[in-house]
């Protein structure tokens, strides 16, 4: 018996404006960063023929304006269900994958889109595909890598969401 394959696609939002413009939560993009979520986004659909069944988005406006570009490259009707979560906005790892279990639980996803903020969307992506985390320097955790604005992180396993944890997934493609 072959399992199916359960597939995350992290999105880290696109270059925002400066902190200093507006409120952090209503912080909108830049152009440059609604081109590079663009170029991403469509490479995922054509090169990676990956669509999601499912999209969850922090509500913060810059993820809000990401999210949108996403379901415009898809044309909308490909994914299937769409939310927008205000507990993503200040989610750390453990509660970004609290938050995308619940949902695929709910809906019976096996393709999740989410549209997150670093460092929890980086950080997620690389402790979900193996990766180790330094944390000798200081309190916060450091990565070997980070996403950039407007990058996307394909995670795959043969495991179900709701049985995901840290190591469980292979990071299968990164787009920048």
């Amino acid at each position: 018996m072959v399992v199916p394959l359960h597939t995350l696609v992290l999105i880290r939002h696109g270059k925002a404006e400066s902190s200093s413009y507006a409120s952090d939560f209503e912080r909108e993009l830049i152009p440059s960063g609604r081109k590079v979520v663009v170029k991403n986004t469509k490479d995922l659909k054509n090169e990676h023929k990956i669509v999601p069944d499912l999209l969850i988005s922090s509500s913060a406006t810059r993820t809000l304006q990401t999210a949108q570009i996403v379901l415009d490259v898809f044309k909308k009707h490909e994914v299937g269900d769409i939310f927008y979560n205000q507990d993503l906005y200040n989610a750390d790892e453990n509660e970004m994958l609290d938050i995308i279990k619940q949902y695929t639980h709910k809906t019976g996803s096996k393709v999740c889109a989410v549209v997150g903020h670093n460092p929890s969307i980086s950080l997620l992506a690389f402790l979900l595909g193996g990766a180790q985390v330094n944390q000798k320097k200081s309190s916060t955790k450091q990565l070997f890598e980070s996403l950039a604005p407007g990058s996307i992180c394909i995670l795959t396993s043969h495991t179900e969401f709701s049985l995901w944890n840290f190591g469980c997934a292979t990071i299968s493609a990164i787009i920048r």
